[in-house]
């Protein structure tokens, strides 16, 4: 992917096109401009790839850790399993049940079913008194 200047869309290469090397200068299918949006000396490219590993790697961490409930994620880092989902089924433009495969590694209901523990009544009260009206509304969460 590689962002053309003055443009806010990414141009995407067909399949087998090859690697674009860094640096390289590609017409905007929009534009006809060449220029790679630069930031430092890193194009664009490189933050994409960088924020793809990221993703890649706590999708990874997630779908290692089955021991570590929704919940107690919600608690600590105000977002889960199903906030990543839907974050990436915005991002990517599929389904939501596609994405929460994706994220979590299997269908949702086959993970609930083998991982999934009943929630405390200190982890429902500690979600109460911690998410808020603001993140209920991103991430789609209600804490009744």
């Amino acid at each position: 992917l590689l962002s053309c200047v003055g443009v806010n869309a990414l141009v995407r290469l067909p399949a087998g096109a090859g690697t674009i090397p860094k640096g390289a200068r590609m017409p905007c299918l929009l534009t006809d401009r060449v220029e790679p949006v630069r930031d430092g000396d890193d194009t664009i490219m490189d933050d994409v790839e960088a924020e793809a590993f990221a993703f890649r790697r706590l999708v990874a961490w997630l779908q290692e850790r089955t021991d570590v409930q929704n919940i107690d994620l919600m608690n600590l880092a105000g977002f889960c399993r199903n906030c990543l989902s839907k974050w990436y089924a915005e991002g990517r433009g599929v389904e939501l049940d596609a994405a929460k495969e994706r994220v979590y590694g299997m269908p949702y209901d086959e993970w609930k079913a083998r991982y999934q523990t009943p929630a405390s009544e200190e982890a429902k009260t500690r979600l109460a008194e911690v998410h808020t009206a603001k993140a209920r509304t991103a991430c789609g969460h209600s804490t009744g």
